[in-house]
């Protein structure tokens, strides 16, 4: 059990592309830079709100996991099958790609997909009954399982009869969130990847927010990156507690030092906007071979006052975890560099903070379950002791922080 901090954030300021949003920065102060800012309550919003904007600004993705339209004219019958082509698309643009492919050749070139103004993709025809064999086609649910319906919003538990206008059962406004970073050449090699993403609301979280690193640029689209970046890393689900929602993604405990980071993260529900509160990478502070062996005074605190004669009407306060460590007769240079290196970082900047850091990049516990009990969280320097030394020969050191986790 090794503890270990992550202190100066390597993707702050590097931001070179990314998917859409509308904002007002005056108005809202939603930007792009956000996911690099460290204070409570500042995220990206992504998307739009109105169907102008979200026609343009809401993106899609088509890959090697979703690219088959399959039709047939009966419901056990001999089935066409369309591959759309790779590619990030806007939810106009996705319509007008697929109708290209149902009408260049085939028994369907009557039919076409548009993309309705309330957020539902329609397939029409002047005449006749298709099936759309979202369930029973070779790529449908019951076979490979990548069929185009869940990114359009069809149910693919089921095939669908289609007369003249179909349209699809649920909303989709925007599935695919994507940015890329340029860590450049001469920083530091990174161990960990830390992102926090907003699911209430009923957004999708079934699929695995993941970041991809290379040494050159890739197309901007998810299948240039899962199939041609040098790495790929997948990020914990999210813990089961609402007062810590932290993700973090590791390789194993060593190090990657390619130049571009791309992070991903798809959702296939009926939310227009999606929210990013954080989206770092770190380099490692840690001994080694020291630890933090008694966490006394650990756990969340509850700052709201109880309900009583003299408070009628509790004011809701966010629980947050509170983490006094004591670093007990380190060695000097291993206490100079981590806790005297956490004392120079500040209180003015978040950190991440692990408590058994080995333990994750193992395997032996996961992050979501540290995360849960408060021993992985994203947080601020709060206070700390002065340093005692110990021994002239010995070359000892002694001293305490406190962190407060920031939500």
């Amino acid at each position: 059990m090794l503890t270990a901090f992550f202190l100066t954030d390597k993707f702050n300021g590097k931001v070179v592309a990314h998917t859409g949003y509308s904002f007002d920065f005056a108005r809202d102060g939603n930007h792009i830079n956000n996911v690099s800012d460290p204070r409570p309550r500042v995220r990206w919003i992504t998307g739009a709100d109105d169907f102008t904007q979200g026609s343009t600004l809401g993106l899609f993705t088509v890959d090697a996991s979703n690219r088959y339209i399959e039709i047939s004219s009966t419901p056990t019958g001999s089935i066409t099958t369309y591959d759309i082509p790779y590619g990030l698309y806007s939810p106009v643009d996705l319509a007008a790609q697929i109708t290209t492919k149902l009408q260049a050749s085939g028994p369907y070139t009557s039919w076409s997909c548009s993309y309705h103004y309330t957020g539902k993709f329609v397939f029409s025809s002047v005449s006749g009954t298709v099936y759309f064999r979202w369930k029973t086609g070779t790529h449908g649910s019951d076979g490979t399982g990548t069929s185009l319906a869940k990114e359009l919003g069809f149910d693919d538990t089921s095939d669908r009869t289609s007369t003249t206008n179909t349209y699809a059962d649920e909303f989709r406004y925007d599935t695919t969130t994507m940015i890329l970073f340029n860590k450049g050449n001469t920083d530091a090699d990174l161990y960990a990847w830390l992102c926090e993403v907003d699911t209430s609301g009923g957004v999708d979280d079934t699929q695995s927010i993941k970041v991809y690193g290379n040494n050159s640029v890739l197309a901007f689209d998810v299948q240039s990156w899962s199939s041609g970046a040098a790495t790929s890393l997948t990020f914990s689900p999210a813990p089961t507690y609402s007062e810590n929602q932290i993700r973090l993604a590791h390789n194993g405990g060593s190090a990657s030092s390619y130049r571009y980071w791309m992070w991903i993260w798809r959702h296939q529900d009926e939310v227009r906007r999606h929210k990013v509160g954080l989206c770092k990478a770190f380099n490692r502070t840690w001994s080694g071979t020291r630890t933090v062996t008694t966490l006394s005074g650990h756990g969340m605190q509850q700052p709201q006052r109880g309900l009583g004669i003299n408070n009628y009407y509790p004011v809701t306060q966010l629980r947050r975890w509170n983490v006094p460590l004591t670093f007990d007769s380190w060695g000097s240079t291993d206490y100079q560099t981590v806790v005297q290196g956490v004392v120079r970082h500040g209180k003015a900047d978040g950190l991440l903070w692990a408590l058994r850091w080995d333990d994750i990049a193992s395997g032996t516990v996961t992050a979501q379950s540290e995360a849960d009990k408060g021993f992985l969280i994203w947080g601020a320097l709060q206070e700390y002791s002065l340093d005692t030394f110990v021994g002239e020969s010995a070359d000892y050191m002694s001293g305490s922080l406190r962190i407060e986790q920031i939500r």
